[in-house]
């Protein structure tokens, strides 16, 4: 008993340090980069928090520190410029073959309503094991015009 709840402590510690510093990514990207103290504002960590992630974020190179106006800031390192251009093609693709799975459906003489593209979207991400909570899906939901 005592070993699974070690386990699961780790995992679940585990999860949040990669919840974090997707959240430092996630807002490096957005912004093209931003110094220690809007980093710190923005994400709510502790200071000696953010420091150890962001030192293991730069030892990993996924981001690096740059001097701009005479600030330190931190900025998108190359291996996540190389992951969202990798993630922005597979969205284009997984967008096309879903458009051609709907056409295939069209030609099979299924009527294309909104209801019937949602549980197609939702199946075919599913062969994928991508949520269509995800901003994919979204952005193929939202720009289906039925």
């Amino acid at each position: 008993m005592r070993k699974k709840f070690a386990e699961n402590s780790y995992e679940l510690q585990h999860k949040i340090k990669r919840q974090n510093q997707n959240r430092i990514i996630n807002l490096l990207a957005e912004t093209g980069g931003l110094a220690f103290g809007e980093l710190l504002k923005r994400t709510g960590l502790s200071p000696i928090g953010l420091t150890r992630h962001l030192k293991e974020l730069e030892k990993e190179k996924r981001i690096q520190l740059t001097i701009k106006d005479r600030k330190r800031v931190y900025q998108l390192g190359e291996k996540p410029q190389l992951e969202k251009a990798l993630a922005q093609r597979l969205e284009e693709i997984l967008g096309r073959l879903f458009v051609i799975q709907l056409l295939e459906n069209y030609i099979k003489g299924e009527h294309i309503i909104k209801t019937n593209v949602k549980q197609t979207l939702e199946d075919f991400l599913k062969l994928f094991n991508i949520p269509l909570t995800t901003s994919l899906a979204q952005k193929i939901l939202d720009e289906l015009v039925i």
